[in-house]
Parts: C-alpha cells; sequence; structure tokens
C-alpha cells in the first residue's frame, strides 16, 4: 500500500471548483475579443450578395431526409444549394439528444441543444430551409439511444405519428424531390432505417388526399413529389444487394468563386457538427454522389438522365404550355428581369435596379394569375408557390445589393416573467441608392406588449451613409413560457427567433419587407437560476458521512431583489438548515447556499428524490444551463433544479488514492468522489514528471487518447507504473481515439471499427459473468447480474473483437434481437483484464461513465472492484 495523502471534504473542493468558475469566467469575459468583430471580418458584402443571388437561378427544390442533426450529404447540397440555387430542404427526425459528445459533458436534453444548434447553423451556412420532427423535450420522436432495427425504432416513435409529421414538412415546403440519405438496410442505424422507410411510404401519402385530412384544415394541400431517389450501393457493409446507381452528381466539381470543390465546401458545413467529430479535410480530387432512382411520376429509369428531368428548373419553365398568353409572358419577362440582375453582379446599384423590376414583375404575375380562370387549379397553386418564393428571396437581395445593414438589439435579451426591456431596430445605408417610407416593426409572442418610444419612425428616407433606428419598450406577461430552444422550422429567408424586427422600404416606389432576427437570443428565464452541485449523491450506507449539496444561485431579475432557498425532500428526511435567504444587488450576482441532507432513521437501499425551490422577491424552480459555444453561439435550457439521492452499499478502502486522467468528456471522478474515494485530477506535468508511485490506481476518462496528447506521450511511463504495482483503469475509446492497438495497451487490443456490429444497444442486454471468482467480481464487492439492473441507454459499444490471449475477459453480454437484425451473439471483448508486472491492466469499453451520470447503483460498485489494486484484494 502507498502513502497516503489526507483529501479534503467533497463538498469543500467543490465550494472551490464553483468559485473558480465564476473568477475564470469573469476573467475571460473581460479579455476576450469582442465576437462581432470575428464574426464581420468573416462577412464580405460582395461574396453575400452573389450567394443571395444564386436561389433566384431556380424554382426546384431538393428534399434531403435524415434522423440525426449531421445525417445530411453536405456535398450533395452544397452543390444543389450554393452551385446550382435550388431550394434546399432537409428534415431531422430528432436531435441527437442520444448520441456522444467529443466536446463538452452535455448529453441526454442538453445534448439535444447543442446538436440542433449545429444543425442550424450548418444549414444556415448554405440557405437550407430545416425541419425537426421532434418539436418538444417530451416529443416521441427522440433520439433514444443507438439501435440497430427499424422495427425497435418505429415501435419507440409510433409509426403513424412521425408518418404525419413528415408529410405535414414535405406539404409545406412542397419539394420538387425527395431524398433520404439511407437505406433501410442490416448494417445502419435503426433511426437511419426508419426514415428510409418513412420517406419511402411519404413519397405517395404526401400526394393522397385521404392522409392525414387534418392538415387542409391548417390550409395545407396535398403536394405530390415528382421523383423520389435513394443513395446508391450498398447501403451498409453488411447489405448482401447493391442499389444501381441511375445518376450521378459531380460533387468534385470546383466552384471558382468559392474557391474549392462542393466536397470541400460540404465539410465546411460539416464542420459545425463539432460534437461529433465533424468536418475532415479533403483534397481537390474527383468525386460524385451517386443516386438511385426509386420513384418517379414525371421520368422513367431511361429519361431520367437529369436530376431536374421532368421538373421545371427557372421561372421561365413555369411560363411552359400555359394557355394564358399573358401570364406567360410575365413569367418569362420575370426570368428575364432574374437574368439581368444576375448579369449586372458585382454592380450593386445596376443589381438593385433589376431586383426592383423583377419584385414588381412577378407580384403582377401572381395577381394575373389570381384572376386566371384558364389556369386549373393545381397548376395556378404550384406557380403562386414557386412565385411566392422567388418575392420573398428577391427582398432579401434586395437588402445585399443596398448594402443595407440591419439589427435588432435588446438592452436586456435575458428577460423574466414581469419584466421590460428596451429593443432597438436598426438600419444603415451604405450603398448609393436611396432608400424611401423606411418604417421598423417588432414581433414577440402573443401577450406581450410592444410599444414605440422617441419618435416613431415613419415614411423615412435613407440615404448613403445614415443609420435610422427605432427602439421598442417590450413588456412580458407574468405568466410567458420560458425559453424553449427547440424550433421547428428555420428557414434561411425568414428571422425564427422569438423575437424579431421587420424592415419595410420602398425603392423606385416599389415595397420591400425582410425580416430580422436578433443576434442575441431574447427570451424569457426564471429569476433565479438553481444550480444543484452535486446533483447525484450517494449515501454509502456501509461508510455512512453527511451528504452536502451547494446551490449556486444566479440572480437573472435586473437589478437588486432577494430569494429564499429551500429543499423539499423525502418523507423521513430533513435538511440543515431549513432555509437560506440571499440577497442579489444586481442581475448576474452569484450567491451560494449550502444544506445538509439527512437521512431517515433506518434508510433503505434506493433512489431518493430532492426539488430545490426558492421563494421571495425573486421565484424559481430551475436551473438555466447556459450552453456557449464558438461555432454555435449562446443558448439556454431550462431544467427543474433537483438532485438524486441513491442509498447504497458499496465497499472500498478509503484509504485508497486515485488518480484520473480526465478528457473533459465524463464526470466519472465526480461520482466516484461522492462515494467517498480520494480522486485527484492528473495534469500533463503529473503524467510526464510527477510522482504516480503516490496512487494506488489510475483512472483513463473516455476518449483521453485523443483529448489529451500529453496522456499519449507518457503512456508507456504510465505502463512501467503498472508494471511496478499500480492499477490502471481505460475507460471507452473508439478506434478514432488515437487508439492503436500494438501501442495503446499493453498487450495488443482490437476494437470493433463498424459500431454497430460491436455494440448492444439494450440497456438490459443479457450479462453474464464469465470470471465469478476474478478478485474484480469479488473484491471488495460481490457483483451480481443485480449490478446490470437499472442501466441507461446501452451496455457499450466498439467492444473489443480481437485481443492478446494475455488478457482474460469478464464478461458475456448479448443484445436485444429484433426480426429485421441479424442474430445476436454475445460479445465477449467488453471487459478485458490482465496481469502486467506486479500490477494489473483492465480495459472497458462498457459505458459505465453515463451510468454514474445517471446514479446507477451497479456502476459504483464496479468502480470500486476495477480501482482496487491486486495487493488490496489479496489482503
Amino acid at each position: 500500500m502507498r502513502a497516503k495523502v489526507k483529501s479534503r471534504p467533497p463538498v469543500f473542493r467543490t465550494l472551490v471548483a464553483l468559485l473558480l468558475a465564476v473568477l475564470v469566467g469573469v476573467s475571460a469575459a473581460q479579455s476576450r475579443t469582442d465576437a462581432r468583430v470575428v464574426e464581420q471580418e468573416r462577412q464580405r458584402g460582395i461574396v453575400e450578395l452573389y450567394e443571395a443571388l444564386t436561389p433566384l437561378r431556380s424554382v426546384a427544390s431538393f428534399m434531403t431526409v435524415g434522423a440525426h442533426p449531421d445525417d445530411e450529404r453536405s456535398s450533395q447540397i452544397a452543390l444543389l444549394s450554393r452551385g446550382m440555387g435550388v431550394r434546399s430542404i432537409t428534415v431531422t427526425a430528432n436531435r441527437g439528444e442520444g448520441g456522444q459528445n467529443s466536446i463538452g459533458t452535455e448529453y441526454q436534453q442538453a445534448l439535444g441543444v447543442l446538436r440542433s444548434r449545429e444543425m442550424e447553423e450548418s444549414s444556415k451556412a448554405f440557405k437550407v430551409e430545416l425541419f425537426f420532427l421532434s418539436e418538444s423535450f417530451d416529443d416521441p420522436i427522440y433520439d433514444f439511444r443507438f439501435s440497430k432495427s427499424a422495427v425497435e425504432t418505429l415501435e419507440i416513435w409510433g409509426e403513424e405519428v412521425m408518418m404525419e409529421k413528415l408529410v405535414r414538412a414535405i406539404r409545406e415546403s412542397r419539394p420538387d424531390i425527395l431524398f433520404t440519405n439511407f437505406q433501410n438496410v442490416f448494417g445502419q442505424h435503426g433511426n437511419h432505417r426508419a426514415m428510409a422507410y418513412a420517406t419511402e411510404r411519404a413519397f405517395e401519402l404526401a400526394g393522397d388526399p385521404n392522409a392525414f385530412p387534418e392538415h387542409f384544415e391548417q390550409g395545407l394541400e396535398p403536394w405530390q413529389p415528382a421523383k423520389f431517389y435513394l443513395p446508391a450501393g450498398r447501403g451498409s457493409g453488411q447489405a448482401d444487394f447493391e442499389l444501381e446507381a441511375t445518376l450521378e452528381l459531380d460533387t468534385g466539381a470546383f466552384d471558382q468563386f468559392f474557391g474549392a470543390t462542393y466536397e470541400q465546401l460540404g465539410q465546411q458545413s460539416r464542420a459545425y457538427h463539432r460534437s461529433q467529430d465533424m468536418g475532415s479535410w479533403r483534397e481537390e480530387v474527383p468525386g460524385v454522389s451517386r443516386l438511385h432512382l426509386a420513384g418517379s411520376h414525371v421520368t422513367t429509369p431511361e429519361t431520367d438522365t437529369d436530376l431536374f428531368a421532368g421538373v421545371p428548373f427557372t421561372v421561365a419553365d413555369l411560363a411552359e404550355g400555359l394557355g394564358n398568353a399573358t401570364l406567360a409572358a410575365q413569367l418569362r419577362d420575370v426570368q428575364a428581369g432574374i437574368d439581368a440582375a444576375l448579369a449586372a453582379y458585382p454592380d450593386f446599384a445596376a443589381v438593385q435596379g433589376h431586383l426592383t423590376t423583377t419584385l414588381a414583375k412577378v407580384r403582377e404575375a401572381r395577381a394575373t394569375l389570381a384572376g386566371a380562370s384558364d389556369v386549373d387549379a393545381a397548376t395556378a397553386d404550384d406557380i403562386d408557390f414557386r412565385l411566392a418564393q422567388k418575392e420573398l428571396e428577391l427582398q432579401v437581395a434586395s437588402r445585399r445589393a443596398l448594402s443595407l445593414v440591419t439589427r435588432v438589439i435588446a438592452a436586456n435579451p435575458e428577460l423574466t416573467r414581469g419584466g421590460s426591456t428596451e429593443v432597438t431596430v436598426s438600419a444603415y445605408l451604405g450603398g448609393n441608392v436611396n432608400v424611401e417610407n423606411l418604417s421598423f416593426d417588432l414581433v414577440t409572442p402573443e401577450g406581450w406588449t410592444v410599444e414605440a418610444t422617441g419618435d416613431v419612425v415613419e415614411g423615412a428616407t435613407l440615404t448613403n451613409g445614415e443609420t435610422v433606428k427605432q427602439t421598442f419598450l417590450v413588456t412580458v406577461p407574468e405568466d410567458a413560457p420560458y425559453y424553449n430552444p427547440y424550433r421547428r422550422n428555420m428557414n434561411p429567408f425568414r428571422a425564427y427567433g422569438d423575437v424579431y424586427g421587420v424592415v419595410r422600404y420602398e425603392v423606385d416606389g416599389v415595397p420591400f419587407e425582410f425580416t430580422v432576427d436578433s443576434r442575441e437570443i431574447i427570451g424569457v428565464l426564471p429569476d433565479v437560476s438553481l444550480r444543484v452541485t452535486p446533483d447525484k449523491l450517494v449515501l454509502n450506507l456501509l461508510q455512512p458521512a453527511e451528504l452536502e449539496m451547494s446551490v449556486a444561485a444566479v440572480n437573472y431579475v435586473d437589478g437588486p431583489t432577494e430569494t429564499t432557498i429551500t429543499i423539499d425532500a423525502p418523507e423521513g428526511w430533513t435538511v440543515e438548515p431549513e432555509a437560506i435567504t440571499l440577497s442579489f444587488n444586481r442581475k448576474g450576482d452569484a450567491r451560494g447556499a449550502t444544506f445538509t441532507l439527512v437521512p431517515a432513521e433506518g434508510v433503505a437501499q434506493g433512489s431518493y428524490d430532492f426539488t430545490v425551490r426558492a421563494d421571495g422577491e425573486a421565484e424559481s424552480t430551475d436551473y438555466i444551463r447556459v450552453i456557449n459555444y464558438e461555432h454555435v453561439g449562446r443558448t439556454y435550457l431550462v431544467t427543474p433544479a433537483r438532485a438524486n439521492v441513491q442509498a447504497l452499499e458499496v465497499a472500498f478502502d478509503p484509504n485508497l488514492r486515485i488518480g484520473y486522467v480526465a478528457g473533459g468528456s465524463d464526470l466519472v471522478y465526480e461520482g466516484l468522489r461522492q462515494i467517498g474515494m480520494n480522486v485527484d485530477l492528473l495534469t500533463e506535468d503529473d503524467l510526464t514528471t510527477g510522482d504516480l508511485s503516490k496512487y494506488d490506481s489510475i483512472a483513463v476518462g473516455i476518449y483521453t487518447y485523443r483529448l489529451r496528447p500529453d496522456l499519449m506521450a507518457a503512456n508507456e511511463r504510465l505502463m512501467q507504473w503498472v508494471r511496478d504495482g499500480g492499477n490502471l483503469l481505460v475507460q471507452y475509446h473508439r478506434p478514432a481515439d488515437a487508439w492503436d492497438p500494438e501501442t495503446v495497451p499493453p498487450f495488443p487490443i482490437e476494437l470493433g471499427r463498424v459500431s454497430l456490429l460491436s455494440r448492444v444497444t439494450a440497456a438490459d442486454g443479457e450479462v453474464e459473468i464469465l470470471e465469478p471468482e476474478n478478485p474484480l467480481m469479488t473484491t471488495p464487492n460481490q457483483i451480481t447480474d443485480a449490478d446490470f439492473d437499472g442501466w441507461i441507454k446501452e451496455r457499450g459499444l466498439y467492444f473489443a473483437q480481437e485481443w492478446d490471449e494475455n488478457y482474460t475477459p469478464l464478461f458475456s453480454v448479448t443484445d436485444a434481437q429484433w426480426p429485421d437484425t441479424w442474430d445476436e451473439l454475445p460479445f465477449l471483448g467488453s471487459m478485458l483484464t490482465t496481469d502486467l508486472g506486479k500490477g494489473r491492466y483492465t480495459y472497458t469499453s462498457l459505458v459505465l461513465h453515463t451510468q454514474i451520470e445517471n446514479n446507477v447503483p451497479g456502476a459504483y460498485r464496479l468502480y470500486a472492484n476495477l480501482l482496487t489494486p491486486p495487493a488490496s484484494a489479496d489482503e
């Protein structure tokens, strides 16, 4: 046994960590360059004008359907949207909340918020309209975890629920072409398979007047997409057939304006999905996207020689076959105006002149269409829908041609119920074409009040170099719902925030209008954010100790206020003190309160929930989680302020000293401290030059060989520490996490490279203990089947598929069987252990970190055994 150093109590460390976090946050805020400067550096007026004109090239539309954020084929979308001007739409079933996170500790709902924002930014970059089928946190369509089966996915989501939402999105956006990112074949994620199946059904249902008639009460009409494509090829490495490519798109083509191929441009979009490690370098090499025509109402496989064969591509194409000569001529005039605007680029003033006349012509054509009795209703409705889109695009393009810089800025974007703030809408004219009859409006959620203050801007004229502003006083009702970060539909040509500005003006007597989002979210938040730390506590009945819980309260009320914090405890438990009153001097002030949780006499093993409440001038029962990353900006997740105490029996030597190499993607070390273990986070200096001999055991967090290059550099030193008697636990890694099977572990371990073929998705998948007498199964806790009860999400993934004979596998784990998957066989590579010199090395792909984060009792007992060194087990 190594020398021991007495540790500080866990709550002391928690309070110090909270204080340091506040201090670091303040320091960073004071030294950070204004993000608006960086954003402006990326903006180039001449590029933005080109991008605003590009959508005018086409009236065609293409919908991509996927299951998760990042499923989209970005190079294909780059070609269609940025290269061809095709209106591009992406439908994503869920928010990706069941996935992994490579940049932080957001999981479940918080990860769903982060990945939704990544998807929004990725779509906005290419002017792609985005639909989410999952509309709320309790939506049945959610990313429940990885699935191998479409049958399982549809059973959990509800097939008809999903079909209604998908058909509604199709009827709203009216795509000419449907495409799904994946085939419904084994080897694909079950969510992908379900969406492939659903898209094939929706291809016909969307045009069926008997399908989902409730849509027609909402003003929608049946819409029949012209064609439906699947990705060509095998669909997965396990598919036993290959779909023939009937069409190829040249995604390797080089776009001279953007200076990149569409494959490269696609990766720029994918780079927004940073939580999923997306965005990789592509060389300038040939590349194609191969499609298979799965259904068509306008072509045959022989005549389908172009993606948009049989589909109108330009405004002029809409005139073909029309019996109304006036309307046909007007449509051709619109096309001529678009062509002239494109030809005039980059002359901003000339472009604006053509946009002005073309917008007037579009409106004339729509007026003619409305009164045309010789155009059948379906054709008239189709043409009008496409012209309405052009009307919207022309007005947005005008903003760029005029160099009209517009902003919406709130004095206090973080509002509370009953609170008020001033919101200013402004316009600056950087071009030489004057703007007349300028006016502003502000749109807010129902129930909010908006009052223009000061001189009302009405009919103003704006000339080069001038700025006009209008300030509005906005007041939030007392019963306003809190900010919801989930948006169902994001249209790149319209604002979609809760609060946005409307800018109206005229050029040469032609009215223009567009909407402007605030750069920052303007939303309603609780008066006080109540962050419970820790929110997962453990009462170890074998080593009972005081349970202390801290509440970090942050004031969001705009001014001084006071509140009293109390804890609602389960029956029999008491809380000391009963209440703590906190005073705040200003918005943003943080205060702390610490409570002791006293269990009932003879408390039984089990789960106990506590809720936190703030009453008084400022009220709250919620925690405001701020999610803030450079690539997605700042957003909020409001969740109940509560904590869970797990009363359990877990044995371990309290004198053990544990080192933890954290990569930032798990919080296992906090859970270990909760049961009373003495855990130090190891720094680069500790790993490379520090005295490792003072540690009995060291645990390596998930992904850490990739996230901590210093760990890789010190790996041989770490192995020598094991040979000298240390006990090393390495947790879940993926092959891409810098895992070299020959050099990272002491003896070779080859991880499964296809996650679907090396994972057990069922959280209750059958587990058999292969070595019940192994010390890891007996010391100091007897591991039984009960330790695998109540697991969350799944058993594990990227299990080892091959390993050196020195290792002993400890478990056999088998997944649930579904009718559309291969026969499930036991996996033996979920946990491997070996003696190494005087010490022990253990690798596990079980998602123990997920169980700790969800306070699953068996995980604590497993960790206690895994971190008990062999010398202790032999004593």
